[in-house]
């Protein structure tokens, strides 16, 4: 199945496949949200906060969501310190929390303190655009999934996919999917992927694993943003149209 989604996501799809050099970016530092007014600290924990329907919030963006029974206080409470502690490293390392980012935490913080000099470029791309999933096919191809959507798309309502592979020491594009803002085709995407082969990467919370598959491929920290917004460009077309045009590539 794919990544855990973000708690306020729901959505669609879209797909390119393409093998890039490596690029450069720099970690944003994370954005300022604000506390819901009138939510206690969630024991004692300052910036989390839970609502009466249990989703929880770190400085007013929901991250979480528990459902621990009122017998169990003490298993919430070492859950929440957990996630607090989480969300602070992530602050500490300008990555932006979202509920996103925190079930992405172990590969983010090992890609932002990598020795790889793209690793904190990497977290910071991650981070902004959101990743969705990774998946990985026996020829040696790399699927990057991505939440992504327009100004006036509901958020989470959308999945780019990047497809990757080197053609000697060239990366070249393969493919784009698209498909509409809305919810129930965005796990197409997920699924054409299978359809072809592609199956869930094994390296997703190893950051150096997750380093020398992209760097394999050729993907760069700097093509995220092109490929998506080339991706959100293109005709909208069934979550297939990538198998059929992988066919008329390979």
């Amino acid at each position: 199945m794919p990544a855990t989604t973000p708690a306020d996501s729901q959505g669609p799809a879209q797909c390119l496949v393409a093998d890039a050099p490596t690029g450069q970016a720099t970690p944003s530092p994370h954005r300022a949200y604000s506390p819901i007014e009138g939510l206690p600290w969630l024991h004692g924990q300052e910036g989390l906060q839970k609502d009466g329907r249990g989703y929880v919030y770190w400085r007013g963006r929901e991250v979480e969501h528990y459902s621990f029974w009122r017998e169990e206080p003490d298993r919430e409470r070492e859950a929440a310190e957990r996630l607090a502690d989480i969300c602070r490293t992530l602050e500490k390392l300008g990555i932006t929390v979202h509920g996103g980012t925190v079930s992405q935490h172990q590969l983010l913080i090992g890609l932002a303190t990598s020795k790889d000099p793209s690793g904190p470029q990497w977290a910071a791309q991650l981070s902004e655009r959101q990743l969705y999933s990774v998946k990985r096919h026996p020829d040696g191809r790399v699927a990057l999934l991505f939440w992504h959507t327009a100004e006036d798309e509901p958020p989470y309502s959308r999945v780019c996919a990047a497809v990757c592979r080197r053609d000697g020491l060239q990366t070249r594009q393969l493919h784009i999917l698209t498909s509409a803002p809305d919810p129930q085709t965005s796990i197409e995407v997920y699924y054409a992927l299978d359809r072809q082969g592609f199956a869930a990467a094994d390296f997703t919370s190893d950051a150096a694993a997750w380093l020398a598959a992209i760097h394999e491929v050729g993907f760069a920290p700097d093509d995220v943003g092109e490929f998506l917004d080339t991706a959100l460009a293109q005709e909208e077309v069934s979550a297939e149209a990538p198998q059929r045009a992988s066919q008329r590539g390979s």
